[in-house]
């Protein structure tokens, strides 16, 4: 199984569901972003992930399913000593005049490109996926990132305050956050993708 970063408490859930079910299955933990995930079960080196969905990656993806899970919606995300953090929202010509930081996955690639053809140049700062290079830009640089309300909303630099979530005040596109798996998949997974709906 693999997901974003941020969704490994639901895999975690997922793997003790599916081991009731299926007490013999052998399985891992794999965080890698959403085009990886879906790349890695095209070429039968993964089963089941947990994706934020994207209508050109699935209708490119033959023979996959998409459960949908939840929705969830952009954010912002910055350190509590940031000029920004006192904010309930930030408005996009505002969001531009401060350093940014980006997880390296598809869906924020994109959006980050249709908020420069919008509203002008970002200054990126880097583009990683490795959560602590982004935790340190934003606690101690004061830069600013987007994410998934979903998945901050269980990071523990946010529960104890070192990030601060804010609202991003623009037309945001709408996602979903669910299971990608092979058309193939087993009777054991089926029940699990079914039976597991919230976090």
């Amino acid at each position: 199984m693999a997901a974003l970063s941020g969704f490994m408490p639901i895999l975690v859930k997922t793997i003790v569901e599916l081991k009731k079910v299926a007490p013999n299955i052998q399985t891992s933990i794999i965080e890698m972003a959403s085009q990886d995930v879906v790349n890695e079960i095209q070429n039968d080196r993964l089963d089941i992930g947990l994706i934020v969905y994207s209508g050109r990656v699935m209708n490119a993806a033959k023979g996959l399913l998409f459960e949908p899970m939840l929705p969830g919606e952009f954010v912002l995300v910055t350190g509590r000593t940031s000029p920004l953090a006192s904010l309930r929202s930030i408005k996009p010509d505002v969001l531009l005049q401060h350093p940014m930081v980006l997880y390296h996955d598809n869906y924020l690639l994109q959006f980050k490109d249709r908020l420069m053809a919008e509203y002008g140049r970002i200054n990126l700062l880097f583009v990683s996926n490795n959560l602590d290079a982004l935790d340190q830009a934003m606690i101690e640089e004061h830069a600013v990132a987007i994410g998934l309300d979903f998945s901050l909303g269980q990071d523990p630099l946010v529960d104890n305050g070192d990030l601060v979530v804010l609202e991003l005040d623009m037309n945001k596109p709408s996602l979903q956050i669910g299971w990608v798996y092979p058309q193939k998949i087993s009777r054991n997974e089926t029940i699990t993708v079914h039976g597991i709906g919230e976090p």
